[in-house]
């Protein structure tokens, strides 16, 4: 039985299985972003801490604690970098769902550009997602899936 099914129809599971795997890899790389980009709110906390409160640092002595503009500067610093962190993992997770429902593949081109510079995760990840996405019975089925949303609206 195996034997009567068609290449066609192999290549089309196998399709539909790399784009499973592709969709749960940018669920974990995204929730891997997030958490990572989380773990410098201790860093943003306490720089802004010490901005405010000098004293903390330098004990009751103001000629030791750093200055206060300075700390400002690094948390504001920490601070877009944990929102940037967090806006990143995001949209890869968004893109793990476009490519669960076949729809925004030049979106999902141009994230897979932006994980080839995530090493090591994110360049394997990108990687593969341009591998996938370039070829043409996936294209088919990104266009097939866009068509079915066009008659649904």
């Amino acid at each position: 039985m195996l034997g009567e099914i068609s290449q066609e129809v192999r290549d089309q599971i196998l399709d539909e299985e790399h784009l499973r795997l592709l969709s749960i890899g940018h669920y974990i790389t995204g929730g891997f972003t997030i958490a990572i980009a989380s773990l410098f709110i201790f860093h943003f906390v306490f720089f802004l801490l010490i901005a405010r409160n000098p004293e903390l640092f330098g004990g009751h002595s103001n000629a030791q604690a750093p200055p206060a503009g300075l700390m400002n500067f690094l948390g504001v610093i920490i601070g877009l970098f944990i929102v940037a962190g967090w806006a990143y993992g995001s949209l890869t997770i968004y893109v793990g769902r476009c490519i669960k429902r076949r729809v925004r593949r030049t979106l999902t081109i141009v994230v897979a550009c932006l994980n080839t510079l995530a090493m090591p995760f994110g360049t394997v990840l990108g990687v593969f997602t341009l591998m996938v996405l370039t070829r043409p019975r996936v294209k088919r089925l990104y266009s097939d899936a866009d068509s079915l949303s066009q008659t649904s609206l």
